[in-house]
């Protein structure tokens, strides 16, 4: 027995005829009649066509899904290109912008400073004119008298301001950190006071000065920051100290010996310190002064001034020096030696100066009562810049740093009623 077919093609289908009739044919179909597994077999095949069918139309909807995302896609491609393009633009305009804007700053400077020459220039000529005027009203007031040269005000602050930055910039230079203490002799306790009024005693002094190193409420860098700073505005003090009292006070040490103190005696007499004579006016004692000091000058020969003034300078210096080279390295002392008889000689050619000018100028260190010197914002400034306008007005010095410099009188002789004013303060430092 043959087999049963497994697939549709394997049937055999068979025409007959039907009926006897011979006119015609009827087509009938006559097949192997299948099992129920060829049913199932082919309703397999039937419903796997049916799937692959769906299967087409959703990748059919999926390949759409794709070209779709992928419009999306160049879009947002375009759209990002756009953006980039916008933003590279953007980038290129602030460029150019800041090109401008440095070309227009820079334009400005160069205006500005050119303004401020013109603005110096202006300055100079009224300061020109204004000296003019000062001469010709001089000579007017003078008549046949000829004084040495009168210096403005500006130009004596400026002098004076020199000297005092020269002293500060040499006292930068000691180290402040050798563990040495400078041999403070009793019997100079009360200069040392000028510097360091706020001390009582020569005990005090000692203790005064390691004020810091003896504070354990600072950490160790600021404890040394805090000591060095001190003890060089103490340098600054007793050096300035020494040099107005050396070099201003007035020592005249441009004179000879004879000289000078044939000019000292005549001096007192006539500006009335002598209580048995009455003394001269203002004017007509300081108009003396001023032309006796500068006539001195011209007679005496430039190698005897030169020679007693490099005496008294060095004298002071080494006097200085003897006092504070503990803190100061080792190979130093000599050099700082040298350094200071220069500005001493400087301080001393001014003192010569201010002798020969009609108004009088004095350099002063502040002084008080025996028990402390109260802050006085007239005469004193605080080197720290503190705001005193806003703290109790009984502070007390701690330290005088710097000495105040006061003018009496005109270039031109006169207005000595008026009295004495500061011209330039006392740098102090203050109590905490």
């Amino acid at each position: 027995m043959k087999p049963l077919p497994s697939k549709p093609s394997d049937v055999i289908f068979v025409q007959q005829s039907h009926g006897g009739n011979s006119t015609g044919l009827v087509v009938g179909f006559s097949f192997i009649t299948c099992p129920t597994s060829l049913t199932y077999q082919w309703r397999k095949k039937v419903g796997e066509h049916d799937n692959a069918t769906r299967y087409r139309g959703e990748r059919d909807a999926l390949k759409d899904k794709v070209k779709d995302l992928e419009s999306k896609l160049n879009r947002q491609q375009q759209n990002y290109y756009e953006l980039k393009e916008d933003l590279e633009q953007y980038q290129r305009t602030m460029e150019q912008a800041e090109i401008d804007w440095t070309t227009q700053n820079n334009g400005l400077k160069e205006t500005i400073q050119d303004l401020s020459y013109q603005l110096h220039y202006e300055q100079q000529k009224v300061v020109s004119v204004k000296q003019s005027a000062n001469q010709i009203q001089l000579a007017k007031d003078t008549n046949v008298i000829i004084f040495a040269t009168q210096e403005m005000d500006a130009a004596i602050r400026q002098k004076i301001g020199a000297l005092l930055q020269d002293i500060r910039t040499w006292s930068g230079k000691f180290s402040c950190d050798t563990g040495r203490m400078p041999d403070f002799k009793s019997t100079k306790f009360p200069e040392y006071r000028r510097v360091v009024p706020s001390c009582n005693s020569h005990a005090d002094l000692v203790h005064f000065m390691n004020k810091y190193q003896n504070d354990k409420g600072l950490d160790e860098k600021r404890r040394d920051k805090m000591d060095k700073k001190f003890k060089r505005r103490f340098i600054r003090g007793w050096a300035s100290f020494v040099m107005v009292e050396s070099c201003f006070c007035p020592s005249d040490s441009w004179l000879r010996s004879a000289d000078a103190q044939a000019f000292h005696h005549i001096e007192r007499l006539l500006s009335g310190a002598d209580p048995t004579r009455k003394g001269a006016s203002d004017r007509a004692f300081h108009d003396w002064k001023a032309l006796t000091a500068y006539l001195l000058s011209t007679v005496t020969p430039q190698a005897t001034q030169g020679e007693d003034m490099g005496k008294v300078a060095t004298d002071a210096a080494i006097d200085v020096i003897n006092l504070l080279h503990p803190w100061a390295k080792s190979s130093l002392p000599e050099s700082l030696e040298q350094q200071l008889v220069g500005i001493y000689q400087e301080a001393l050619q001014l003192s010569r100066l201010l002798r020969t000018q009609r108004a009088h100028w004095e350099l002063n260190f502040p002084t008080g009562d025996a028990s402390a010197l109260p802050y006085d914002m007239i005469s004193m400034e605080d080197d720290d810049d503190e705001d005193i306008d806003v703290v109790s007005p009984n502070r007390m010095v701690e330290m005088v740093i710097e000495p105040a410099l006061s003018k009496r009188g005109t270039m031109d002789g006169t207005k000595f009623e008026a009295g004495p004013h500061v011209t330039m303060k006392a740098k102090v430092c203050l109590e905490s």
